[in-house]
């Protein structure tokens, strides 16, 4: 049995842990986070988040940075870090595409 602490980091579940249909697991921007989770909004209510994992259905790609509307989504604890699962069409844009 795994404790929460000792589980290797993200890129060692590479093909583990993934989102089903058109949901993608995204980490929000350091700049939009609390260093107690909370969210920032900008003055538009948008945050910019990283794309970690892509369902299926997903046309952005892990490693992709999309401009989030608003909040969405439901936050996740594991693989030591702070995640949201969040569905494709609540992201406003893809950067550099």
């Amino acid at each position: 049995m795994r404790v929460c602490n000792q589980i290797e980091p993200l890129e060692m579940f590479s093909g583990q842990f993934t989102p089903i249909s058109d949901q993608m697991l995204i980490r929000y921007e350091e700049e939009t986070q609390s260093s107690g989770g909370i969210l920032y909004a900008t003055p538009d209510n948008t945050w910019w988040a990283d794309v970690i994992r892509v369902g299926p259905m997903c046309s952005v790609e892990v490693g992709d940075r999309v401009l989030m509307q608003e909040f969405r989504g439901e936050n996740v604890n594991m693989l030591d870090g702070e995640f949201t699962i969040a569905k494709e069409s609540n992201a406003l844009m893809v950067e550099g595409k």
